[in-house]
């Protein structure tokens, strides 16, 4: 395995600060894509979700990612191993994910660059998106993504997640605990 430097902008990391009570990060052009075709793919999966509720038909958490996405979720807010059986509490999950990552794709860039975050809310939004792009690429696997870059992935999402959260708790912005 390559020997990763995540911590360096140059090679792919990122870099967050704290300006006035805003979290100011900069994002590798190269992270835009796949961060924005993540969300997009777990919008699609949240929306699918709830409209199998209102269609009567919820189903099962089948597939490995739903079930690692759905799943610290529930631990975190229900105390609930997955799956969950209640149909309230699942369309409450699938109603959190899709609100967590519209809010985080409106704060990211189009192409790379700053990011500002000046809320709770929008802190919260970003940590629980890296969460649920960490578990959906820990939950691919070996057999579906190249190994080395899996653990890129892996060890990006989880840099970055902890670089917002000790820039927000500079300046009380953070209530997420991995």
């Amino acid at each position: 395995m390559k020997t990763l430097k995540i911590d360096s902008p140059f090679a792919g990391g990122t870099t967050w600060d704290v300006v006035d009570r805003t979290v100011i990060g900069a994002l590798p052009p190269s992270m835009i894509s796949t961060l924005r075709r993540g969300s997009e793919d777990f919008l699609w999966f949240a929306e699918r979700r709830i409209a199998a509720h209102q269609l009567g038909r919820p189903g099962r958490w089948d597939h490995p990612v739903e079930r690692e996405l759905l799943g610290w979720r529930s631990r975190l807010a229900f105390e609930l191993d997955p799956p969950v059986v209640v149909p309230e509490i699942d369309l409450k999950l699938s109603h959190w994910v899709r609100n967590t990552h519209q809010e985080f794709l409106r704060r990211l860039p189009e192409t790379g660059g700053m990011v500002q975050l000046a809320s709770v809310r929008d802190v919260d939004a970003w940590l629980h998106t890296l969460i649920d792009h960490y578990k959906a690429v820990k939950a691919a696997g070996a057999e579906q993504l190249d190994p080395d870059a899996r653990a890129t992935l892996m060890a990006w999402f989880r840099n970055t997640f902890f670089k917002i959260r000790q820039a927000a708790d500079r300046v009380g912005l953070t209530r997420v605990r991995p």
